[in-house]
């Protein structure tokens, strides 16, 4: 299957190996047993009705063509496959557009809990139902809007509020810490930890990993 990209290439759905569904499986089941009692209301609403839709399963890592056409419905978010690194600059210009700039491999199999970097996880388990959110997909988007034309310096505290609240993110729901950021939702352990620890403690953490 062939699709789009927001910039009007063709681009081919990826093709993953038995071994990389495997992986997918495991990471799926043990973040999805803690959704409940570690993730906001939001994260949990819209990963259920992706999963309704049949968008999300265990079985198998997702089309992203599909993703796409549900996001798109959603909030007019887009996921793009890139190759390497990006700058800040050039990732959060993207999201002034709507277009999320995403990974496409998957973690190793030896790790299937975590993943120093982001990888196909990190991206549809831990953004993509976070980006259904149309509050969410707001508050990206003007994150890209204020980087278009801004300084080296304002880029800086732009990407250091997109680590900490996109992909680090908590808030407090019924009195608990919930997890809203990718990386914690992506992620077994940091999903456990980060939700148990007092809050200033889980900024520190995050400061010292920029």
């Amino acid at each position: 299957m062939l699709i789009r990209s927001a910039t009007g290439e063709t681009l081919p759905d990826t093709e993953y190996s038995a071994q990389e569904h495997k992986t997918w499986e495991t990471a799926f089941n043990k973040l999805k047993s803690m959704h409940a009692s570690h993730t906001c209301v939001e994260y949990q609403q819209n990963f259920q009705q992706m999963e309704r839709e049949g968008l999300l399963e265990p079985s198998r890592i997702p089309k992203l063509s599909l993703i796409n056409k549900y996001l798109q419905r959603r909030t007019g978010f887009s996921l793009r496959p890139c190759a390497g690194l990006l700058s800040a600059r050039d990732f959060l210009a993207s999201l002034a557009f709507r277009v999320f700039q995403t990974t496409m491999y998957v973690r190793h199999h030896k790790s299937p809990h975590h993943s120093p970097e982001p990888d196909l996880v990190h991206e549809f388990l831990g953004h993509c139902p976070m980006f259904a959110d149309p509050i969410i997909a707001q508050f990206s988007q003007q994150i890209g809007l204020l980087s278009l034309g801004a300084t080296d310096e304002q880029i800086e505290q732009l990407a250091t509020v997109y680590w900490f609240i996109i992909e680090f993110g908590l808030c407090r729901q019924d009195g608990q810490l919930k997890a809203i950021g990718a990386g914690l939702l992506s992620s077994y352990g940091e999903l456990m930890v980060r939700t148990s620890i007092h809050p200033l403690l889980h900024l520190l953490l995050m400061a010292m990993k920029r």
